[in-house]
């Protein structure tokens, strides 16, 4: 299928695990990408653009050695370091305040809060009871943290150290509206569902590349809109769906290195308002848009060091007005768009 009209997004079938439409503007590199409203797919653009370098290469607290997790919430941006073992966290008006402009040279911004563990990978926020959690491979656990005094001083939900049973390889993390724990065993393959003081309440998935089986997965998402857990099948170069219950829904994507939904290291995970699902792949240096069903949408970013350029990049989070921001690991930063 294709339209010449030159006002017209090109449309091309892209084959897939699944075949995707994709929307594309102008080839022409302007340095801006595009996102597309789901239900105006054609008619309606947001014309989103690099806004923002955020942190140095460094041990001091709010430097980076090699940003990984990232999750926001009521004001805070929370970031794991595995290289510093730590969790720092960050006002978010004060991040978006430094966005404002064309500055172009990352700075560093005084954290509020910066903890250390004996590891850390992913980071995750319940935003009802104004919790943090932490996974930690080395004691496979899950640490709650506190982000202000009296936060939880009445806390049931989650103990402050959570163990994980039955667990190998702890990696990527969620949390459920409803304060379930979504947790990845990324060696065994599987999915661990357990409530705030470690009780697994049911399992699902294992090691393979059928459907509903996992190879290392490393992120995992809960998408509140879509009530759904959303999993980076990061060895099979794929993103599964599925049920609050783990019934497997649908996957997408394929190994990989053409727009259109191919992967080569899909990583973190998030979804916005309107059930669209960012992808970050490290292996490609990008951010891959989908909509709510896996279409492909757009991409963003390339490798490399400078402005909108991602080196390994991690993980992604949005802010409480839309903007993007992402870990953008070995370049020691964190990049916003919006």
């Amino acid at each position: 299928e294709n339209d010449d009209s030159l006002n017209e997004p090109v449309k091309k079938r892209q084959k897939s695990r699944i075949r995707r439409q994709r929307a594309m503007d102008s080839s022409e590199d302007d340095g801006y990408f595009w996102v597309h409203s789901e239900a105006e797919i054609v008619k309606n653009y947001k014309q989103v653009k690099h806004l923002k370098m955020y942190g140095t290469h460094g041990k001091k607290p709010g430097q980076f050695l090699d940003p990984m997790g990232i999750s926001t919430m009521d004001g805070f941006v929370c970031v794991t370091d595995p290289m510093k073992n730590s969790l720092t966290v960050f006002n978010e008006s004060t991040i978006r305040s430094q966005s404002k402009g064309d500055i172009m040279i990352a700075a560093d911004i005084k954290p509020l809060k910066e903890c250390y563990f004996s590891s850390v990978f992913d980071v995750a926020v319940h935003e009802s009871s104004k919790n943090v959690l932490v996974s930690d491979p080395v004691k496979k656990c899950i640490h709650c943290v506190s982000l202000g005094d009296d936060i939880r001083k009445n806390n049931t939900i989650f103990d402050s150290n959570i163990t994980v049973s039955k667990c190998d390889t702890l990696s990527g993390i969620c949390v459920t509206q409803n304060g379930l724990i979504g947790a990845l065993d990324s060696e065994s393959g599987r999915v661990l569902v357990c409530d705030g003081h470690g009780d697994i309440k049911h399992s699902f998935g294992s090691e393979g590349s059928d459907k509903g089986q996992f190879c290392l997965p490393q992120f995992i998402h809960w998408d509140n809109l879509n009530q759904r857990f959303i999993v980076s099948d990061t060895a099979n170069a794929r993103v599964q769906l599925f049920t609050a219950d783990g019934q497997f829904l649908f996957s997408f994507g394929e190994f990989g290195f053409k727009d259109g939904g191919c992967f080569k290291y899909p990583s973190g995970i998030t979804t916005d308002d309107h059930g669209r699902i960012f992808v970050v792949d490290q292996g490609l240096h990008e951010v891959q848009i989908f909509d709510k069903d896996g279409h492909w949408l757009h991409s963003l970013g390339k490798a490399g060091i400078m402005p909108g350029c991602f080196n390994s990049p991690k993980s992604l989070s949005l802010f409480s007005n839309g903007d993007l921001v992402v870990t953008d690991s070995l370049n020691s930063r964190l990049q916003v768009f919006g």
